[in-house]
């Protein structure tokens, strides 16, 4: 989550100092190799965008023109989507006592089997709020997704112990991105087109995945460079 949230600051400072080099247009040259190269474009969506996101970057919307223009120099659009159940492992609110920005020991088997009791389900503490961003069913979603400061780190790490099991050390986050709400969406103003390839990361709720290629755990891959592939589930 952090380097995506990392990712994202980055670009709203290209976008800043773009703007602000005397009126200056990004110039795209074909030079780029069309055929070979894509532009991944890591999870824009309403859940990390202000100013109702669950874990809203300040002034991320900013960014949305800088990628409309950047795609126009690549033949191949990635756009990846975190894209959880209610339930996820990830999800301070399905784990007894747990806390945003916690950091959780998880045991895994090594092809990804979650070997610890599984969590209590959907509990009280998440019901009614509809994926943490825009069109949530109820106003006082950000009491659970909202103002929550963001700290360095994901804690992904992973580390073997035996021959049968595995650690993932994992951090803790508000709800956010709930498979088919509006929080989970990508923003309206982002440009996409039909043949761009989709992933929707997360999916598994009992391992989280932060990029594009693997999940938390480096269990599976999403086999992203399959050509003509259009919706990825990891």
């Amino acid at each position: 989550m952090m380097i995506i949230l990392m990712n994202m600051l980055m670009l709203v400072e290209l976008a800043v100092s773009m703007a602000g080099a005397s009126g200056a247009q990004l110039s795209l040259q074909t030079s780029i190799e069309q055929q070979t190269a894509a532009l991944i474009v890591v999870d824009v969506q309403e859940c990390f965008m202000p100013p109702d996101g669950a874990l809203a970057v300040p002034h991320g919307r900013d960014v949305i023109p800088t990628i409309n223009q950047l795609r126009t120099a690549f033949a191949h659009v990635v756009t990846t989507q975190d894209w959880h159940s209610p339930d996820h492992i990830s999800f301070y609110t399905v784990h007894e006592d747990g806390k945003p920005m916690q950091t959780k020991r998880l045991l895994y088997t090594p092809d990804g089997q979650l070997l610890e009791p599984r969590r209590h389900g959907c509990n009280s503490k998440f019901d009614g709020v509809a994926g943490g961003g825009r069109g949530s069913s109820r106003n006082s979603s950000n009491a659970l997704c909202g103002k929550v400061k963001q700290t360095d780190g994901m804690c992904h790490l992973k580390e073997a112990v035996g021959n049968d099991t595995v650690v993932v050390m994992q951090k803790l986050w508000p709800p956010h991105c709930i498979m088919n709400t509006a929080g989970a969406a990508l923003l309206p103003e982002l440009h996409t087109r039909p043949d761009d390839v989709q992933v929707k990361k997360g999916s598994n709720p009992d391992v989280d995945a932060y990029s594009a290629f693997w999940d938390a755990g480096h269990f599976h891959t999403t086999c992203i460079a399959k050509a003509g592939e259009h919706s990825i589930h990891l």
